[in-house]
């Protein structure tokens, strides 16, 4: 079959950069220091029509950690290092890069990177589309909202008519939120009736591609929850379900860090990062601050309404499994703790430790769903306070795809089985109290006390 389009990324010392004709070449095809990292179709041979295009000359490692993807990307001299959440990473890649690396059709035209401020979002965009290779278009809304009347519109529809043109081809959505919120939300100003309009040529040019079978992917990045997205957009055949990027957990954090300090000053400042509700741009500044030797000090901003808890160990802790099932903290528990919450979380933080898996703690129910996206996202436990409104609670039961433990004097208004009251766990008092101090940041020494003294006091 013949090459209608061929992309091509060359060493900078190659001379030669022209592929014989009649050649046969698919992806990793290789040639005078050059090499194809896409084809259309994905197997063909070249002829003196084949249009040819140059791409970014990348190459990307990955290394597979327990709950994350590490991303070693190389252009040129320069190497950097990226962390992403398996489970997202996964989905994006084998749901979108790979079918078009392979010359079919993608899961869905687009699809909708939604999370936190600062976790990697418009970068995963931009590694996605230099992985396939091929034509990257990119434009954020609200450049286009700055125009004249009618002139965002004839705008769009130009910058769309060059994404077919091009393809295979790539439209990068940065900040999103104008053109992804709730169309329910829009008053009937001048504005908002210019924001209806790209929606509806959005929603009509991807109608046309998908109905085609044209490649062209859209990427749209946005820091809005996933209950604020405008539910038109999440339609099959549109962007479908968004892809959740949450912030760093520690794994995340700690291989991070490897690069700038040695493991026991990353292990010392991932375990403080994520306690500080960071996400990876802030942790990046706060590198900056400590290689110019000054404090690292938490921005007013981080924090997401919810807190991910990371405790040093407790010796002896793991003997709370003998009255406990271990492998309640692998599945869709739902557990009740009739105690003080912090107390609770303490005690839930060092299991979490235990079992190597992330705790996230609800804090303000405003988000509640980015908190249970997060929990499945890194799977990790999540814990939900008694207090929260019936609907919160029955959204964190309906939804949560691991463990999730309600605390509080409360009952919840949900199904739970009990978890033992601390009266059961005599045995255990000694380092329940001192997860508790641990939790709280206290710095617990024997001295005159005894520990059996403690354990009573």
């Amino acid at each position: 079959m013949k090459c209608l389009k061929i992309y091509i990324a060359c060493d900078s010392r190659a001379k030669v950069r022209k592929i014989p004709y009649w050649e046969c070449v698919s992806r990793g095809y290789t040639f005078d220091g050059c090499r194809v990292v896409f084809a259309v179709p994905s197997e063909c041979t070249v002829v003196p029509t084949t249009q040819i295009e140059y791409a970014k000359a990348c190459t990307y490692e990955e290394e597979e950690l327990q709950n994350n993807v590490k991303v070693i990307e190389r252009c040129g001299e320069s190497t950097k290092v990226y962390i992403y959440p398996k489970k997202a990473y996964n989905e994006l890649k084998k749901l979108y890069i790979e079918p078009i690396a392979r010359d079919e059709e993608p899961f869905n035209v687009g699809v909708i990177l939604c999370g936190p401020p600062g976790t990697g979002k418009t970068t995963l965009a931009r590694i996605a589309s230099q992985m396939l290779g091929i034509s990257v278009i990119e434009f954020r809304p609200d450049e286009l909202l700055n125009m004249y009347v009618g002139q965002s519109e004839k705008a769009l529809r130009k910058l769309l008519e060059d994404a077919k043109r091009l393809e295979p081809s790539v439209v990068v959505i940065n900040d999103a939120e104008w053109i992804l919120s709730a169309r329910k939300l829009a008053t009937m100003t001048e504005s908002s009736n210019v924001i209806l309009n790209l929606q509806n040529i959005l929603f009509n040019e991807m109608q046309e591609i998908y109905d085609t079978g044209k490649r062209v992917l859209f990427i749209a990045t946005t820091n809005v929850k996933p209950s604020e997205i405008d539910i038109a957009f999440v339609r099959q055949g549109r962007f479908g379900q968004p892809i959740f990027i949450p912030l760093p957990d520690y794994e995340a954090v700690y291989h991070f860090l490897l690069q700038f300090f040695d493991p026991q000053y990353a292990d010392r400042y991932a375990r403080k990062f994520v306690n500080m509700g960071l996400s990876i741009a802030d942790v990046i500044g706060m590198v900056k601050r400590i290689k110019s030797g000054l404090d690292a000090e938490k921005p007013s901003s981080s924090g997401r309404g919810y807190t991910r808890v990371f405790v040093d160990p407790v010796d002896g802790f793991e003997r709370i499994f003998d009255l406990f099932p271990r492998e309640a903290l692998n599945k869709r528990s739902r557990i009740y703790m009739n105690e003080n919450e912090d107390v609770a979380t303490a005690i839930i933080a060092q299991m979490g430790y235990a079992a190597k898996k992330p705790v996230i703690r609800m804090i303000d129910i405003r988000y509640y769903d980015e908190a249970v996206y997060t929990a499945n996202t890194l799977g990790g436990i999540l814990i939900a306070s008694t207090s929260f409104p019936r609907e919160v609670q029955l959204y964190i039961h309906e939804n949560a795809e691991g463990p999730v433990f309600f605390v509080g004097k409360q009952p919840p208004y949900v199904d739970t089985f009990p978890f033992f009251s601390l009266s059961e766990l005599r045995s255990l008092r000694k380092q329940i109290l001192e997860a508790v101090l641990r939790y709280k940041g206290i710095c617990l020494l024997y001295t005159s006390p005894s520990p059996r003294d403690l354990s009573t006091s």
